[in-house]
């Protein structure tokens, strides 16, 4: 059975958006998987329990889900996707994609309220997955595959 939606976390916090059975499947069939401006690591210990192969950065915090580090730092994990939950709105977000060498890109959230620019124009959508909203309304997964994803596997 799928947790509530606002999970109350160490210190009051509230989690944005809860992984749901099929988030975690599909992100599962995405392993090995990065997540981002990853917080506390709810996330990464939720995609753990589900079997999914995952890591988590975080420049403000580390504990034994989320390492220390940035999105530079995110990208040599050599993870095959980056996941990012409610990420900053903006050129931020946008320069985390730039950096990211990985197959695919994973974003939760509401696409209306998060500006990525044209950064994922050419990559091809692969999937979307409806969640329950959130404290910041419309909860989605969306999927993004790198356009030269399929040279470079035959390559």
């Amino acid at each position: 059975m799928e947790k509530e939606v606002q999970v109350k976390l160490e210190k009051g916090k509230i989690q944005l958006a809860e992984p749901t059975d099929e988030a975690l499947k599909t992100l599962r069939g995405l392993s090995p998987v990065c997540e981002v401006g990853a917080g506390r690591g709810h996330w990464v210990k939720e995609m753990r329990n589900a079997g999914v192969d995952c890591v988590g950065f975080d420049i403000a915090r580390k504990n034994r889900y989320v390492r220390k580090g940035d999105h530079l730092r995110a990208a040599e994990s050599h993870a095959r996707t980056m996941l990012m939950v409610w990420p900053p709105d903006g050129t931020e977000t946008q320069d985390w994609i730039r950096a990211w060498p990985g197959e695919y890109v994973a974003i939760v959230g509401n696409l209306d309220r998060i500006d990525l620019g044209d950064m994922l124009n050419d990559w091809t959508k692969v999937d979307t997955i409806r969640m329950k909203a959130g404290p910041k309304g419309l909860n989605t997964l969306h999927v993004w595959r790198r356009p030269d994803a399929d040279s470079s596997e035959t390559s």
